[in-house]
């Protein structure tokens, strides 16, 4: 049995900001509770479901993890998982000081600046997808985030448009080099922000972990993201829902079946505010320097990888609908998007491929 005291929230970090005001992303249906460490067999089946459950960085975790009656978890298997969101915290947090994303952020030299291996491959993720997406994501926002008040500064009001013009000056994917000696700045005053990739590649690294001891069939969701192997049990799938974007709702909008998959929401219905009538959401255009004006409510999507899901339904909200249904289209990614229809209901785009995983 994993005791309680051993995840608890140890400090404030990035994925608060992810947890309360933007974005929990899936629901997860019909989970095992009952503790933080349980299990339950069915007599249909000679399976037990053990489900492990935590908060850290900020935010929380779900893991089921399916094996035969005759296994059982490995040993401390709690202990490694909760060390593994807890390591990728400390390098890629921006809410605390000492991580090596802080670090690099206040490095104003023009030399390299080194880093871990799990710190550059999420950057090599994040540039691939700013690449390929023009811009559209692009993890040099950081300041914008900042100045409009969705990090850890707070506003009481937008800022003007020739600060907005002062900062905008500092953004830019393109200033980023990644070299084999780390992390280059071409402007020393550029600084970056990971949040948008960096918890789907927590989920990555714990169903790694999860591989390594031999799993074969789980899900795993760090604050909305969800990622599965496998079946829960022989001919079913594993279930998640996308939530219904409504601030205040937790109802699901739509079940998705998974299989060996990843998937990543990312919306605009919970961190935002109102000045003057006018709303400003949390996802900021790093071409203009202002928060996106469309109204596209959320974004799923499904991938072998859940960074990449991650990164790549950050950078559809930026793109709004028909921009980034059209590139998903063209890139055959699995993608659904969520919208206001009439001011009161919401209806739906899916991408042709998204079909595979209906209900």
């Amino acid at each position: 049995m994993v005791h309680q005291n051993m995840f608890n929230l140890k400090r404030l970090t990035f994925f608060r900001r992810l947890l309360l005001k933007e974005r929990v992303g899936a629901l997860i249906i019909c989970w095992v509770v009952g503790g933080l460490l349980a299990s339950c067999s069915s007599p249909q089946y000679p399976y037990k479901i053990y489900a492990l459950t935590g908060e850290t960085m900020g935010t929380t975790y779900h893991i089921k993890i399916v094996l035969p009656t005759d296994k059982n978890l490995p040993e401390n298997i709690g202990n490694e998982v909760h060390s593994c969101l807890e390591k990728i915290d400390s390098l890629m947090s921006t809410y605390q000081e000492d991580s090596e994303l802080m670090q690099f952020n206040r490095h104003k030299e023009g030399t390299p600046f080194p880093v871990s291996e799990e710190t550059k491959k999420v950057f090599e993720i994040a540039m691939k997808v700013a690449e390929e997406t023009d811009g559209a994501f692009d993890i040099t926002v950081y300041p914008l985030v900042e100045l409009w008040g969705f990090g850890k500064r707070e506003v009481s009001a937008p800022p003007s448009e020739d600060v907005i013009k002062q900062v905008l000056a500092n953004v830019g994917y393109k200033k980023l080099k990644i070299l084999p000696e780390g992390l280059k700045k071409e402007d020393t005053e550029m600084q970056c922000d990971l949040s948008a990739v960096a918890k789907g590649y927590a989920v990555d690294k714990v169903c790694e972990l999860l591989d390594l001891k031999g799993m074969g069939s789980y899900m795993v969701e760090v604050g909305g993201e969800v990622k599965v192997k496998g079946e829960k049990l022989p001919g079913q799938p594993w279930i998640v829902g996308i939530e219904y974007p409504e601030p205040m709702s937790r109802k699901v909008f739509k079940r998705v079946q998974l299989k060996d998959y990843a998937m990543a929401t990312s919306g605009n219905y919970r961190n935002y505010f109102i000045w003057n009538g006018k709303r400003y959401s949390h996802e900021i255009d790093p071409i203009t320097g202002y928060p996106v004006p469309h109204t596209l409510a959320s974004v799923s999507v499904v991938h072998r990888s859940c960074a990449f899901a991650d990164a790549y339904a950050t950078a559809f909200m930026v793109m709004g609908l028909e921009k980034a249904y059209k590139f998903a289209e063209e890139h055959n990614i699995p993608a659904f998007f969520i919208y206001p229809e009439n001011g009161v209901t919401f209806s739906y785009k899916e991408t042709s491929s998204w079909k595979n995983y209906r209900l």
